[in-house]
């Protein structure tokens, strides 16, 4: 008796393009329906409804276990460690984008009246609590899982990271400053990938997220305060001192980072093939 055929993964990495594309179509309809309240409005309503809506019918699909293929467990507490080690990655990437600046000539941005305090709360709660929650539960939640048990695990968290920082860049259009959110995006979602399966939990990469963009925005605040050149304050580079002194906890972060990869518990094996009724039940 041959035995029953595993189930095939969901999504598979064709299917998580054309996930990410739905969610992209989704989310320029449901900003485009709120962009009279204000960017951070229609930023928040286009995710909830590309993202959230669809990320939350989609997951419905995904093989039993389904929690442990999302990531819905607590974090380890010694994951604490290497996530904040690798927190001043945000200095690298900043930088990352004055170099990619430099290189497409990318014209100064003008002077611009910093925005009220009503706008800097809308920001903080869209930037830092809402769209790290959404989107890591949608790309390293749903996509990841699925994706990483049809490519090699390394593999899928680079195509997926691709994939999160192409729905990210879509919103800028041909910009000055898309290159730069591209790039990011692809280096940040890799990352985030590669702590997702490492750690077992999607919480750590949603917390590593709504971390980064709150240091974003403290920078932001904080300009006239703490000024680093290149980062919050006027410079073509951020000096090697600030970066050397950033970079050292990163390195360290990531070498803990890698010994925890390589101990990591692999996904649970598919279940076999059910009955085609179930296979196939809808979204909705």
């Amino acid at each position: 008796m041959t035995p029953p055929e595993p189930r095939p993964p969901f999504p598979s990495p064709l299917l998580a393009f054309g996930l990410t594309s739905l969610a992209l179509m989704l989310w320029l309809m449901g900003a485009m329906l709120f962009f009279g309240l204000g960017g951070p409005v229609a930023v928040a309503m286009g995710s909830i409804v590309g993202l959230g809506v669809l990320g939350s019918a989609a997951a419905r699909l995904v093989p039993p276990p389904s929690d442990v293929r999302l990531g819905l467990r607590g974090p380890e507490l010694h994951w604490l460690l290497p996530a904040l080690l690798l927190l001043p990655l945000v200095l690298w990437t900043s930088e990352l984008d004055n170099w990619i600046a430099v290189w497409t000539a990318r014209p100064p941005r003008p002077d611009e009246a910093g925005p009220s305090s009503l706008a800097w709360l809308e920001t903080g709660i869209v930037s830092v609590l809402l769209l790290p929650l959404l989107e890591e539960f949608f790309f390293r939640g749903l996509l990841l899982q699925g994706v990483a048990q049809s490519m090699r695990p390394l593999g899928a968290c680079v195509f997926v990271g691709a994939l999160s920082a192409i729905f990210g860049a879509a919103a800028f259009g041909t910009s000055p400053e898309t290159v730069s959110v591209l790039a990011i995006g692809w280096v940040n979602g890799t990352l985030l990938g590669v702590l997702r399966l490492a750690s077992g939990s999607l919480f750590v990469p949603i917390a590593w997220h709504s971390a980064t963009a709150a240091l974003g925005l403290l920078g932001v605040i904080l300009a006239t305060d703490v000024p680093v050149p290149g980062f919050n304050a006027p410079g073509d580079h951020t000096p090697a001192s600030w970066l050397v002194t950033a970079g050292l906890p990163v390195a360290i972060g990531l070498v803990l980072l890698r010994q925890r990869w390589n101990a990591r518990d692999p996904l649970p094996a598919l279940p076999p093939r059910e009955d085609e009724e179930e296979d196939e039940r809808p979204f909705f």
